[in-house]
């Protein structure tokens, strides 16, 4: 049964996932040049020093919220939102974890689909002025959703998602941050092969998100 089940979902994802791509034509802003560079245009820079205040790594843990911008093929889809945890495990030494508390609802652009994903452990380096954290994480696992499944629940789809050029950093009292998490479609295809060649991208850019 949990075969069968699998299987239903894998053809399901697949649906839904050509449904997404071609959803673009007509309807949604293509945004790709020939001369442009990639998804990395959409990540806002630092504000200057100046602006930012002294943080701790104590103060970067705790929950987020703010809206990511999906990026498919190079063609940027309305913006979705997306609620993060970064915690230090139990564990000795301590590692950072990176994950979604909730699942993203992409279900709006992929006809009942939502992700949820799982870092368990992110490198985090602080700016040498002590106003910023960056981070970067590889190997998470991505999960897969139907829109009434809790986030307990899903099938894995890839173990090779990525979380890149991660920043946070504290202005007006607040904690801001921004990252790119990077789904790998190659990594997504050997456990769903039907799924078109076509579908070379998908990243998704959250660009100013607040702790909560």
């Amino acid at each position: 049964m949990k075969k069968h089940t699998f299987f239903l979902s894998a053809v399901f994802f697949t649906a839904v996932f050509a449904a997404f791509l071609f959803s673009a034509c007509g309807e949604l802003n293509n945004v790709a040049g020939k001369n442009e560079p990639g998804y990395e245009r959409f990540l806002p820079p630092l504000p200057p020093a100046a602006e930012r205040e002294t943080i701790t790594e104590a103060d970067i843990f705790g929950n987020y919220d703010g809206d990511v911008i999906p990026v498919m093929n190079n063609t940027r889809f309305p913006s979705v939102q997306e609620k993060i945890r970064i915690k230090e495990s139990s564990q000795t030494p301590p590692t950072i974890t990176f994950i979604t508390r909730e699942k993203t609802p992409y279900h709006a652009l992929m006809h009942n689909m939502d992700f949820s994903y799982t870092f368990k452990e992110i490198t985090l380096v602080p700016a040498a002025d002590g106003k910023a954290y960056f981070f970067s994480g590889t190997g998470g696992d991505l999960c897969m959703h139907a829109p009434t499944e809790p986030i307990t629940e899903g099938s894995k789809i890839s173990t090779n998602t990525t979380l890149e050029k991660g920043s946070i950093y504290k202005k007006g009292g607040k904690l801001y941050i921004s990252y790119i998490v990077v789904y790998d479609m190659a990594d997504i295809r050997k456990t769903i092969p039907l799924l078109p060649e076509n579908h070379k991208s998908l990243v998704a850019v959250m660009q100013k998100g607040e702790k909560k």
